[in-house]
């Protein structure tokens, strides 16, 4: 009989060989076209690997349904939505910064490739559990080995993170693709789930990010500890607590007044080192934190306490 965490490990270790022959091929591709070239290769390397994440996002999701007895029966949807844009976006910066080093080049690109297969196979699960609106279903990441503390943070919530469906509707990136008891081939006509189309909780990937996300029935958690050996589980907060101080070392706080109606508004912030505003309590120090917690192991292996 197959369990629910030997399924996983089983789309782990497909999804890490997809991971694996897509980095090889960016590899070459980073090293053997010329830079005006390099976007159109970019994404025609890329297109097939998303295409067969999304298509084992969906399996897996079936299967993990069928293990876990969803109500009724439903037929999973692939995301066909190119990403054309993205990666011109990806490659023109890499080549703005690395364009002089091939090997560096190659290293971005393939960070950002792992990004976009890992987001495309996770938002392949999360749409359909959105879609699938006679299950109340959760969801919550699964990471790998040695993750770093942002993501491990993430984990250690357990499942946590609800989708947008809600009593019949569903609000949101997903869609009913069909009633339910019908079934359509898949990837049919791509108008079902859609990538990235709301910022849900616990939903941010980063680059060389192979988080995997599992959907579990509403109040039946999976023991993530189980599958993955986390180190450091109690020192999440711990870690999330030193990355935010070491945000904010460094920076000054400035004070910006302006007339309104109301009167004289004053508003206030920081700024770092080099004279950048960083926003208080918005996305730029968000950002800072989540920089120091994916440093490797962070503070605590930095000091000696783990």
């Amino acid at each position: 009989m197959v369990t629910l965490g030997t399924a996983i490990q089983s789309h782990r270790m497909l999804v890490a060989a997809l991971q694996g022959d897509l980095q090889r091929s960016v590899r070459s591709v980073a090293a053997g076209v010329n830079s005006d070239a390099l976007p159109a290769a970019m994404n025609e390397v890329l297109a097939p690997y998303l295409t067969l994440g999304s298509e084992e996002g969906a399996t897996f999701f079936e299967e993990q349904r069928r293990i876990q007895g969803g109500v009724g029966t439903f037929m999973a949807d692939t995301i066909t939505t190119p990403e054309t844009e993205r990666v011109d976006r990806i490659v023109a910066w890499a080549l703005s910064e690395h364009g002089g080093d091939v090997v560096q080049l190659g290293r971005v690109l393939q960070g950002a490739a792992s990004r976009l297969l890992t987001e495309r196979v996770n938002d392949t699960m999360i749409g359909n559990m959105e879609a699938d609106v006679k299950t109340r279903w959760r969801y919550q990441r699964v990471p790998r080995v040695d993750c770093c503390a942002f993501c491990g943070m993430l984990a250690s919530r357990g499942a946590v993170y609800t989708s947008a469906g809600s009593a019949g509707s569903v609000v949101g990136a997903g869609v009913p693709v069909t009633p339910d008891g019908e079934k359509r081939k898949r990837g049919g006509q791509g108008k079902g789930i859609k990538p990235r189309g709301s910022r849900r909780l616990g939903e941010d990937y980063h680059d060389n990010c192979y988080c995997a996300v599992t959907a579990v029935k509403d109040g039946e958690p999976l023991d993530v500890s189980e599958n993955e050996v986390l180190r450091g589980l109690g020192n999440w907060e711990q870690m999330y607590n030193l990355a935010a101080a070491d945000a904010g070392e460094g920076l000054k706080p400035i004070f910006n007044e302006r007339e309104t109606p109301e009167g004289r508004v004053r508003r206030w912030g920081w700024v770092d080192k080099d004279g950048n505003e960083i926003r208080r309590g918005g996305e730029d120090m968000t950002k800072r934190i989540i920089n120091g917690m994916r440093r490797e192991q962070y503070a605590l292996i930095r000091d000696g306490e783990m």
